[in-house]
């Protein structure tokens, strides 16, 4: 279904749930920049550590001192140096003695939960740590996959599907430094680290106690919980940015949740989409938005709504008396199935 719709000084007008918006015909005055941004955000709930990083379980600590070296073949960072502020992204990283059978179906399991976070639109990495060893185990694959880590829906997720003999493909890094990394972090078997994309620990965890009282990561409690603790990393506000979902609001009431093209849902960013010509520079300040200047680029909305620009999307959802949350994210180029 098209949206059109037509600003001016004049009642608005349209089809049922919201205004008509005409690419020709939007002026929001003088003092206007375009474009959805960033703006204030949520105190970062570690602006005011004082830590001096020797205590790295110490929640809000952080350390770039160290790094290690992946060496999983099927991963996407193969022989590069990684530690949490590099991947850019929260990370769980899972210490595990290496050729320890059922540490390796440890990391299958970590491998299916990124798997889930993925299907769901939360971009989190996973990182397997075998240390007090110099024999990485049987890597790329879990020994127990189908009945396992893959057992009932967990069966399509695409680890699953790209095994080969009824076993796990592991992609995540999985790195090693005999001696040095648990001596640093003074780690035991089955610890687990959460980080912040900047680096910067989020939750510490003793996994192995938690599988005492609730059983292996698979039991339903330890899973939805360690899925629960991942999306609380990823909504915690840093470096100017405060992320969002659907069950995590912005903060300030005049922003909203922006997603990523192509996904609707998961995890977003707050943004602004009106802004004091001062406030935003990535695109110049403009007196007339969706204007003759802007390119026609049909967009189909999350909300089920083509739309002639990405810029008309946004404007129906800042002005549209029939908006929706999934209104100005954008589903993908193009119209929309049936129009």
């Amino acid at each position: 279904m098209r949206k059109l719709l037509v600003l001016f000084a004049l009642p608005l007008m349209g089809f049922g749930c919201g205004p008509a918006l005409d690419a020709q015909n939007v002026s929001l005055g003088e003092d206007v920049d375009w474009g959805a941004r960033n703006a204030p955000w949520e105190v970062d709930p570690c602006a005011d550590f004082r830590g001096d990083g020797s205590d790295l379980q110490e929640e809000c600590s952080a350390d770039d001192t160290w790094s290690m070296v992946d060496n999983n073949v099927h991963s996407a960072t193969m022989g590069q140096e990684v530690r949490p502020d590099t991947l850019g992204k929260v990370s769980l990283w899972a210490y595990y003695w290496a050729n320890c059978g059922t540490c390796v179906q440890q990391l299958a399991f970590l491998q299916v939960l990124k798997d889930e976070l993925t299907g769901q639109g939360y971009d989190v990495e996973m990182v397997g740590v075998a240390y007090r060893s110099a024999d990485i185990g049987q890597l790329g694959a879990s020994p127990r996959a189908a009945s396992g880590a893959c057992q009932g829906p967990r069966s399509s997720y695409a680890s699953c599907v790209q095994g080969e003999n009824d076993m796990i493909k592991l992609t995540i890094p999985v790195v090693l430094d005999p001696g040095r990394v648990s001596e640093m972090h003074a780690v035991e078997r089955g610890d687990w680290f959460i980080y912040r994309p900047d680096g910067r620990l989020h939750r510490f965890v003793r996994s192995e106690e938690r599988e005492a009282q609730n059983g292996f990561l698979g039991n339903a409690t330890n899973w939805n919980w360690l899925i629960e603790e991942l999306k609380a990393a990823a909504m915690t506000p840093y470096g100017g940015k405060e992320p969002c979902s659907a069950q995590h609001e912005c903060s300030d009431p005049d922003q909203w949740c922006q997603f990523p093209d192509g996904q609707c849902g998961g995890q977003g960013a707050c943004v602004t989409t009106l802004l004091p010509a001062r406030s935003n520079q990535s695109v110049g300040s403009v007196s007339s938005v969706c204007g003759a200047d802007v390119a026609p680029q049909w967009v189909c909305s999350c909300d089920g709504y083509s739309y002639r620009s990405r810029c008309l999307a946004e404007v129906y959802r800042q002005t549209g008396s029939g908006a929706t949350p999934q209104s100005g994210n954008i589903s993908h180029l193009g119209r929309c199935e049936g129009d």
